[in-house]
């Protein structure tokens, strides 16, 4: 018996001395060099053929006014055949001056094709209610060519190549891609444990933004493409370090050291003699990375007729500041929208 009892004792004291030790262990960053994680993970991000991904950010402006919004969607890459993108957003804005604004849309690219959807109608000061109330509920089909020329197409390579391997970008995005290995956008870097984020096991940070880091990727990234940077980061006698700053945390997936979730405060400080203070509560993260799904093109949709739509929007007198008061939200539910599908798509 009191063999047994000095070996549960001695088998206590063991487990307990390995719950210390793994304890104090969770806060002993396991990587050398955490900066340059951060920066990894950040160039193997924009690499990941697809992910979906939640926003939700929180301003607080007090010349301004206050804007609340969400959004979620995703992108897939992963089949050249079968490309797209997703967005949903619902935002609302309360602006001092000017009063309430709201927005909830979808919208997706898929095969360079542009489909968007209102969900509700638009709360918008003195806003032409006669001119959107048709537009919410079905999804629109809208032509690139109409808003930027022949040669416009909505394509990932249009915000800089998300999605898109180093192997698949011109020279210029490859020299882009590779300054971010050289750059550093983070500093006062902090381990703080590893957990499970996203399904999957991260490390997190407490990090601070290194502004003069940003500026000198983003005078860098100027420099590739052939612009001047003369003046270029001079706003209002304030380095990109005086107005722009971010504190919170950050965490990377380490097996594949890829970005996958960042949560903290940023802070805009007006370039003007107010110097007035922009606080954004802003939490993005991301999952699915690189797991095999596609974005698919709506079934039933209608043809934007941009054109008449601008036709009647200026009829409407909105630009004169005479438009119809706004109404109460009204939900696509009910706004009855006739489902026309892409075989007998006409315009408006």
């Amino acid at each position: 018996m009191k063999i047994f009892k000095n070996g549960f004792a001695l088998f206590t004291s063991t487990v307990l001395v390995a719950v210390i030790m793994l304890t104090g262990c969770g806060k002993e960053d396991p990587v050398l060099d955490s900066s340059l994680l951060l920066q990894n993970s950040v160039y193997n991000f924009l690499s990941t053929k697809s992910l979906r991904y939640d926003v939700n950010f929180d301003v607080s402006d007090p010349k301004v006014g206050d804007a609340e919004a969400v959004l979620s969607g995703a992108y897939s890459y992963s089949d050249s055949e079968n490309e797209g993108m997703e967005l949903n957003l619902v935002a609302s804005v309360t602006d001092a001056d000017a009063g309430d604004y709201k927005l909830d849309a979808s919208s997706k690219i898929v095969d360079k094709d542009f489909y968007l959807k209102l969900l509700s109608l638009p709360v918008i000061p003195n806003f032409p209610v006669e001119v959107f109330s048709k537009f919410v509920g079905p999804w629109w089909k809208i032509d690139a060519g109409e808003l930027g020329g022949e040669n416009q197409s909505f394509d990932a390579d249009s915000i800089g190549g998300l999605g898109r391997s180093v192997d698949e970008l011109d020279d210029q995005g490859k020299q882009i891609r590779q300054l971010i290995l050289v750059s550093k956008f983070f500093k006062d870097i902090e381990f703080d444990g590893i957990e499970s984020t996203n399904g999957y096991e991260s490390y997190r940070y407490k990090v601070k933004l290194d502004a003069e880091g940003v500026a000198d990727f983003l005078k860098g990234v100027s420099e590739i493409i052939g612009e001047t940077t003369d003046g270029q980061f001079d706003f209002g006698g304030m380095s990109l370090a005086d107005i722009l700053s971010f504190d919170g945390d950050v965490w990377v997936d380490s097996l594949s050291e890829t970005l996958i979730k960042v949560d903290g405060i940023i802070s805009l400080v007006d370039s003007s003699d107010t110097k007035n203070v922009s606080k954004i509560d802003f939490t993005v993260s991301f999952s699915d990375l690189n797991m095999p799904f596609s974005i698919e093109a709506p079934i039933d949709y209608q043809v934007f007729d941009f054109v008449a739509f601008l036709g009647a929007f200026f009829q409407s007198g909105i630009m004169g500041g005479i438009g119809e008061a706004v109404p109460e939200e009204i939900t696509a539910d009910e706004v009855p929208a006739e489902e026309i599908t892409a075989d007998e798509v006409p315009g408006i």
